[in-house]
């Protein structure tokens, strides 16, 4: 039995790595006529999500990462997990916990302009943050408190904000300086009841990777670094786990987004072409929302889309499908995409800040290889020992909310696309 073995995988590494090498990849099939999984278990389990914001799945290494290798060979891996569009950390951390893709839960961007509200919004503008009026969707928290379970989301995008009047029953204003092991031990006390009520759901936030990613690139070893320094919280979380007896706790690793690598040879300075001054920009690098005024609108499509063959313009009703995006009124009237790998800046800027075109970044097309995203799990509630192939980030949400037992809110999540990794799964599951 799967939870009888719990977390002791630590002690297991020799067995488990050979394991994690010698499964093939593919999702594990349906059993015809299975039950329904909320149906099928004695009893719901908690659930422990836990980002590693701009973590590559290409930063996995035995020597660099032992513990979340570990994980993912008595566990489940995907190759990659698909974020959605714009691939930044509050859009896509809010996607995972909703299963809304950012043009429907409304957080289209890390720096947004509703013109309803007339406001701005930005990740530093507590206010903003803690304003429930820009979060749309229902995410796992809130179901789960209206349902009677105590919850624990800790430095989560919208954990601060009482979406639909309700807020968690644990939750903290974020702040960056928390050591890795205090915020690992403020969880593990409210999983264990500690400080009350035991709570069923929780969350981890740790930037290491994307601070550093952004600074150096991801290949470079300070990157590196960064990605052995959240490993060893992760082994420090799941020592802890095993210490407190929490065997009913299935741990699920995202990260939000890749990174890719950017160079000076690759930049498009907006102002050679446009008067950034003149106009409302919301948002810049790499996704460009311009809010302009009527009469702008048609001499910045034509400016821009003369610009650079790696510069993609549109209108808002006439971006590509694949996007997914368009649709929310706070999606910018003109938006400019950028290559993989490219940035868009200004002169002034560049000329304060050369350092930064030879760091890395994110927001690129969601299909593009270097925007690929972290999935591991593990717990009582996982397949043991398998990789599967790449899906949407939309689709943990019906993942979680089955695990806990939940009903869960229409989302463009689909259950079905990762029921497989699941240690019951029903049938139709791909």
């Amino acid at each position: 039995m799967k939870a009888t073995i719990g977390w002791t995988r630590h002690l297991l590494f020799p067995i488990l790595l050979a394991l994690a090498t010698s499964c093939a990849p593919g999702s594990r099939s349906a059993t015809d006529g299975a039950a329904p999984l909320t149906e099928a278990r004695e009893a719901p389990s908690s659930v422990l999500l836990v980002s590693l914001d701009g973590f590559s799945p290409d930063y996995l290494d035995p020597e660099v990462t032992p513990n979340l290798v570990r994980l993912a060979a008595h566990g489940v891996r995907a190759e990659a997990m698909i974020p959605s569009f714009p691939t930044k950390t509050f859009p896509n951390h809010y996607t995972i916990v909703t299963g809304l893709r950012p043009d429907h839960h409304g957080l289209v961007a890390n720096n947004i302009w509703d013109p309803r509200m007339k406001a701005s919004f930005g990740m530093s503008n507590r206010a903003a943050v803690q304003n429930a009026d820009w979060y749309g969707g229902t995410p796992v928290w809130v179901t789960a408190e209206r349902q009677g379970l105590a919850t624990a989301p800790l430095f989560w995008p919208g954990n601060e904000a009482a979406i639909d009047g309700v807020r968690p029953t644990y939750w903290k204003v974020y702040d960056g300086e928390m050591p890795h092991q205090d915020r690992v031990n403020w969880v593990l006390d409210r999983l264990a009841g500690s400080a009350g009520p035991p709570a069923r759901f929780a969350t981890l936030y740790f930037s290491d990777t994307d601070d550093v990613g952004h600074r150096y690139g991801p290949e470079a070893p300070e990157t590196a670094a960064a990605a052995a320094r959240v490993d060893s919280t992760i082994g420090y979380l799941l020592d802890g786990l095993a210490a407190r007896h929490l065997l009913d706790v299935n741990v699920i690793v995202v990260s939000d987004h890749g990174m890719a690598q950017l160079s000076p040879d690759r930049v498009i300075f907006l102002d050679d072409f446009i008067d950034p001054e003149a106009t409302h920009v919301a948002d810049w690098n790499p996704v460009l929302a311009i809010w302009p005024d009527s009469a702008q609108a048609d001499g910045i499509v034509e400016a821009l889309s003369g610009a650079n063959s790696h510069l993609h313009v549109y209108r808002r009703d006439e971006i590509p499908a694949h996007y997914q995006f368009g649709s929310h009124p706070r999606v910018a009237p003109i938006v400019a995409i950028a290559d993989p790998g490219w940035t868009i800046t200004t002169h002034a800027y560049y000329e304060r800040n050369p350092a930064s075109l030879n760091g890395g970044n994110h927001g690129f097309d969601q299909n593009s290889l270097e925007m690929r995203a972290l999935f591991l799990a593990d717990g009582p509630a996982f397949a043991d020992g398998i990789v599967v192939e790449p899906f949407s980030n939309v689709d943990v949400y019906p993942l979680i909310m089955d695990i806990l037992g939940l009903p869960a809110a229409p989302s463009d999540g689909d259950l079905r696309e990762v029921a497989g990794i699941l240690a019951l799964h029903p049938a139709g599951a791909r």
